[in-house]
C-alpha cells in the first residue's frame, strides 16, 4: 500500500518537515521491469487536475517521487510480483482548512494473477490496525489513534478495500485528522485513491467518484 504522499503532505502540513531523499529500493517489494507502455497507462489513469474542479478549496499539483520504503506489516512482501508501469498523482488545497491532500497512485503489475495476488497481501486481516499504527508513528507518537477501519466498497473495480483511520492531537492544530485510503484491482492495475482531512472526515461519494474515474481509465 502506497502511503509516501499521504505523509510528505501531511508532515509538511502539520508539522513542517522537509522532504525526504530517495530511500534504497526494499527487497520486499516488487521486481521492477518497467516498460513505456505501461508506465502511460499508468500515469494515464491517475486523477488529474481537472477532476478536481469544483472540489474546494482548490487545488494545486505536487511533486512526487517512487516510493521505494519498506511496506509497514511483516506480512507485506511483495517481491514475488512484477511491476511493468507505476505513476502517482498528488495534490495539495491552495488554502489550510478542512482538506489536507488528495492523491492516487496506479501499479501496473505483470499479470492479472499477480495484480490479485499483491491485493490479497494488502487485505490480510491485520492491515488496518497494522497501517493505522505506521502512520501514527510517522506522524507523531503523540497522536492517539481514535478509529482504524476496514471498508467494504462494491461496485469498484475487480476487487475494491477502504481504509479509514482518525487520529486526534491532544496540542495544537488541527485537532484531528481524517486519512482514508481506497485500494481496488482492475486488470492487471492496482490503484490507491488517498485523502486526508482535518477536522472533518470529508465525502466518501467524492472519494467514490474520483476513485471510478481512475477504474474507468484503466479498462
Amino acid at each position: 500500500m502506497r502511503r509516501a504522499g499521504i505523509l510528505g503532505c501531511l508532515l509538511l502540513l502539520t508539522v513542517g518537515a522537509t522532504a525526504t531523499s530517495v530511500a534504497a529500493r526494499s527487497p520486499r517489494l516488487e521486481h521492477l521491469a518497467l516498460t513505456p507502455a505501461d508506465n502511460r497507462l499508468a500515469a494515464g489513469a491517475q486523477v488529474r487536475i481537472s477532476d478536481l474542479a469544483g472540489i474546494p478549496p482548490g487545488w494545486l499539483p505536487l511533486s512526487t517521487i517512487p516510493d521505494n520504503t519498506a511496506p509497514a506489516c511483516p506480512w507485506q512482501n511483495y517481491a514475488r510480483y512484477t511491476l511493468t508501469g507505476r505513476a502517482e498523482a498528488d495534490f495539495q488545497p491552495t488554502k489550510v482548512g478542512h482538506a489536507g491532500f488528495v492523491g492516487s497512485s496506479v501499479d501496473i503489475l505483470a499479470t492479472p494473477a499477480d495484480a490479485i495476488g499483491r491485493f490479497t497481501v494488502d487485505t490480510h486481516p491485520g492491515t488496518a490496525a497494522c497501517e493505522a499504527e505506521a502512520l501514527r508513528k510517522a506522524l507523531g507518537k503523540s497522536l492517539k489513534t481514535i478509529s482504524a477501519q476496514q471498508l467494504k466498497l462494491d461496485n469498484l473495480g475487480d476487487h475494491a478495500v477502504g481504509y479509514a483511520f482518525a487520529y486526534e492531537q491532544p496540542k495544537g492544530t488541527p485537532k484531528r485528522i481524517y486519512i482514508t485510503i481506497i485500494e481496488f484491482v482492475e486488470g492487471r492495475g492496482i490503484a490507491t485513491l488517498s485523502t486526508t482531512d482535518f477536522d472533518s472526515d470529508g465525502s466518501m461519494t467524492t472519494r467514490l467518484t474520483l476513485a471510478h474515474l481512475i477504474d474507468r481509465r484503466l479498462r
